[in-house]
């Protein structure tokens, strides 16, 4: 939005003195203070209870901050189903990766293919987002061998990275957590609208004692 047009300051510098100047005059002070108040509105604009010291600062740099106990108020996408293409998940259901340290855990074995790995987590009902949270981990014994995470695009019907999991020799689950500043291909439409489809692949040779452990796997907005 461009404010100049709007609150243009006419030019008086060649106007005799008089009345009419003295007028003008004070009108081009209300005018440049009207818009110094409305660029610092827009620039460095503070949102929520300031008073009490909570709010969250934009600042004309384009830095967002916040102060006390303001924070985001993030909305979860749960995931879905699962659709395993390339691997074997057993008795492990969609269930056991839908919610954060909640004692289950998602475990996908490995093959002996090429692919090696293919899981494609599954969501539904989806306006906006614009975090995918990934919480696992890839142990593998092959310093070569990574799982790239992917998110489906419905425009041009192809799979886009945002990151990979390289292997890991232990069991704790890493944070592979990624944001998507635009959602728009990612969020099916039609006869899919509403549908989000986060991608597991090990597009190389596989090892079937390779294991793929994931915590949760959400989206939010």
């Amino acid at each position: 939005m461009k404010l100049g047009k709007s609150l243009a300051t006419p030019d008086i510098s060649k106007l005799p003195e008089g009345p009419v100047k003295e007028y003008l005059r004070k009108l081009n002070t209300i005018l440049e203070t009207q818009h110094r108040l409305i660029h610092n509105d827009l620039r460095n604009q503070k949102f929520g209870n300031w008073q009490a010291g909570n709010y969250a600062n934009f600042a004309a740099n384009g830095v967002l901050t916040f102060n006390g106990e303001a924070r985001i108020d993030w909305a979860k996408h749960t995931a879905n189903s699962v659709t395993v293409t390339v691997g074997d998940d057993g008795v492990f259901l969609v269930g056991d990766l839908q919610t954060r340290a909640d004692g289950n855990t998602y475990l996908l074995l490995e093959e002996n293919a090429t692919p090696a790995m293919d899981l494609k987590v599954n969501f539904v009902s989806v306006a906006a987002f614009h975090w995918v949270e990934v919480i696992a981990v890839y142990e593998a014994n092959q310093n070569t061998h990574a799982i790239t995470l992917q998110l489906y695009n419905w425009d041009d019907a192809a799979y886009n990275t945002f990151g990979s999991m390289d292997n890991h020799g232990n069991s704790k689950v890493e944070n592979y957590s990624f944001f998507v500043p635009d959602d728009t291909d990612y969020i099916g439409t039609g006869s899919d609208e509403g549908k989000v489809i986060v991608r597991f692949v090990h597009e190389m040779a596989g090892i079937a004692n390779h294991e793929l452990y994931i915590d949760v796997c959400s989206l939010y907005q």
